[in-house]
Parts: structure tokens; sequence; C-alpha cells
């Protein structure tokens, strides 16, 4: 939850929530990944 009011509050884009589920989910759907993407794969990605 911090990292998220950082993130639009500061605009701090760097303050990314990289273990949010709800993040990953994301990912895997508009990627269009087979599973959700690894925490690794997630910075990786960003």
């Amino acid at each position: 939850m911090a990292n998220y009011t950082v993130m639009f509050c500061l605009s701090m884009l760097t303050a990314l929530p990289i273990d949010d589920v709800g993040l990953h989910n994301a990912m895997k759907h508009l990627l269009g990944f087979g599973n959700k993407p690894s925490k690794a794969e997630s910075l990786k990605l960003f």
C-alpha cells in the first residue's frame, strides 16, 4: 500500500509494488502470458 501512495502522490514511478498479486494478474492478462510472471520476470520487464 505504501508503494502505491509514494508512486501516485509523489510521482515516483520507481516505487512499483512488485509483490502485488493484482499487478501480476494484469501483466498476465495484458501481455498474454500463460502464467503469472514471477517477481524476477516482473522486475526484468519494468
